[in-house]
């Protein structure tokens, strides 16, 4: 696993799963996954440096445009940025 630099998340997608009430689109991209690895932060203008509000473990929803990725071990993972996190998904 890599290790993000600032405000940098590494997320493994999570596959939609179909239900009787929720139709899924089959090549429609995931927008849901658990976070992996978390960066040390965003650095401002004085070079303080502002922790992520994310911890290892989380379900994230994020938007479904084209994130950069990599593989490790056949598994695919993204990299986000917090920004580009919309919300933490709470069971």
């Amino acid at each position: 696993m890599i290790r993000p630099l600032r405000d940098r998340v590494i997320v493994k997608p999570v596959p939609r799963i179909a239900s009787e009430i929720i139709e899924v689109i089959l090549n429609e991209k995931p927008n849901v996954g658990e976070v992996m690895a978390v960066g040390p932060g965003k650095v401002d203008g004085k070079g303080h440096i502002h922790p992520l509000d994310l911890k290892v473990g989380q379900k994230v929803r994020f938007g479904e445009f084209v994130f950069p990725e990599y593989h490790e071990d056949g598994q695919k993972y993204l990299v986000l940025q917090e920004a580009d996190i919309a919300g933490i998904v709470e069971d």
